[in-house]
């Protein structure tokens, strides 16, 4: 995922709030607190910026770049020593052929249970609510999700609600490592769209969901898409009110869409 840095000042006359993604360890930061002629430096994954309607036009934001720098490389001194006149026997040097990994199929797919998983967890709680509520012990047996309710800020943005699973083995972490190798994407925590289909007992069958692991390579986060919103297919992906209300319960197959469909804005 790429990062940049933003310098962010509030020209109003009263405080305002933003939102973003850090760019260091992938952690969510929800209405940071901006007041009146105050200036702030942000790193962030891009796309992940936001801010009610009502405070844009009192936010003056400067897109610094592309974090971090790329560094210039230094040369280093390569000592050449000076041939000894001894005979020698020359060896033969064997050429060695670099291949670039081609994607295949037939592991795409992976099935995750509530043994999968040590923990499941909220990723907000806000006027008294869990976006989403955990179901089970220690939150295993899957999640139900609501959107964002009382909060007046966000209530046009019901984003950023993912359900996060402790994974309680190296199995899942190993396929998408695998899936890197392949070549299908770049690191394991890239956020890509993927199709699901839930156990009985769910809301729904089957539909899209968007999922990633974190920095720590430990943990999985996942959120239902909601086909009929704008954007939920990552044609926007500025657009984050793109999650499905309901309940969804474990275990779950993933398969990944192809060709492979990014979707930064998250749910």
């Amino acid at each position: 995922m790429a990062c940049s840095k933003y310098t962010l000042t509030n020209t109003g006359t009263t405080a305002i709030n933003f939102n973003y993604r850090r760019c260091d360890d992938s952690m969510w930061e929800y209405q940071v607190n901006l007041n009146p002629n105050e200036t702030k430096n942000i790193w962030l994954i891009d796309g992940t910026y936001s801010a009610a309607p009502s405070f844009q036009s009192n936010i003056s934001l400067v897109n610094d770049g592309v974090y971090p720098l790329t560094p210039t490389p230094t040369p280093s001194t390569t000592y050449t020593p000076t041939p000894t006149p001894t005979a020698a026997v020359t060896p033969t040097v064997t050429p060695t052929h670099t291949s670039t990994p081609t994607p295949t199929t037939g592991v795409l797919t992976f099935t995750i249970t509530s043994s999968d998983i040590s923990q499941g967890a909220t990723f907000n709680t806000y006027g008294g609510h869990d976006y989403p509520a955990v179901l089970g012990v220690n939150g295993t047996s899957g999640f139900t999700l609501t959107l964002w309710s009382g909060d007046s800020v966000n209530s046009t943005m019901p984003g950023n609600v993912p359900y996060i699973m402790t994974l309680s083995s190296t199995t899942i972490e190993n396929f998408f490592n695998q899936l890197v190798t392949d070549g299908y994407i770049v690191n394991v925590y890239e956020d890509v769209m993927w199709t699901v289909d839930w156990a009985s007992g769910s809301t729904y069958n089957s539909g899209y969901a968007v999922l990633s692991g974190a920095l720590d390579g430990q943990n999985m986060y996942v959120c239902p898409l909601n086909t009929a919103t704008t954007g939920w297919d990552g044609t926007n992906n500025y657009v984050a009110n793109t999650a499905l209300e309901g309940t969804f319960l474990l275990p779950a197959t993933f398969t990944l869409v192809t060709p492979v469909v990014h979707k930064s804005g998250w749910c």
